[in-house]
């Protein structure tokens, strides 16, 4: 006995994304930096079996992430600096 079967699939992604940065002057007495980040992503993959719907498939997926950071660099000396930054995301 000899089973046929005839599949339609559809694919489908969506990315979107920013980033924001502010930076200090370059004659400021310390270097900082300010920023934020957001990123979506959106993926959905569908399988149609005309024969069997038993064998249909459908996959959805929505990521989010958004960040914000921070950064700031002092200089001691001509040759000693201290560094400190802090970064929050929510995925």
């Amino acid at each position: 006995m000899k089973t046929q079967t005839q599949q339609h699939g559809e694919n489908h992604l969506e990315q979107k994304g920013a980033d924001l940065r502010i930076v200090s002057p370059e004659d400021f007495l310390f270097k900082w930096i300010l920023g934020g980040t957001w990123f979506e992503s959106e993926t959905a993959n569908f399988t149609d079996d005309l024969y069997y719907d038993a064998n249909d498939r459908s996959n959805f997926r929505d990521q989010k992430n958004r960040a914000i950071y921070g950064n700031i660099t002092y200089p001691f000396t001509d040759r000693f600096r201290g560094t400190a930054g802090y970064r929050y995301s929510w995925d």
